[in-house]
């Protein structure tokens, strides 16, 4: 991210940002809606959004307090944020490759249909998508 950059080169090694902290807290935030809107189609994705969004805010939560225990949270919580983004990619990329699903991303509504349904359950919805045009 352009900002963590910008701070880590103008401030002192093991140094801490109250800028820094807000701008992670606003983007923890942003990330967590996203994950939750997500969950209506996908709720593995929406699951890395939401985990990313939780390191975001302890991360954020560090940079403003400078209390270590929350750098030991961001860094768990990254841990098992790189784990499920690896099996979200591994599956999503099986099942590109295979046209199915090999394993599971525990799809549900329209999610389930793109994959699962007839084509006429596949459009059954399209006219009213976002950047489709009401009238030509």
């Amino acid at each position: 991210m352009a900002g963590d950059g910008a701070v880590f080169i103008i401030s002192p090694p093991g140094s801490t940002s109250g800028a820094l902290g807000l701008l992670l807290l606003v983007s923890a935030v942003a990330l967590m809606l996203s994950g939750v809107a997500g969950t209506l189609n996908k709720l593995v994705p929406a699951a890395v959004l939401i985990v990313s969004g939780a390191r975001f805010a302890a991360t954020g939560i560090y940079e403003l307090s400078a209390l270590e225990p929350w750098q030991d949270a961001a860094g768990a919580i990254g841990l098992g944020l790189t784990a499920l983004a690896l099996y979200t990619a591994f599956a999503l990329e099986l099942e590109d490759a295979k046209g199915s699903t090999v394993l599971p991303l525990l799809r549900r509504g329209a999610g389930r249909r793109a994959l699962d349904g007839s084509l006429d359950a596949q459009l059954e919805d399209v006219e009213s998508e976002a950047g489709v045009r009401k009238i030509l």
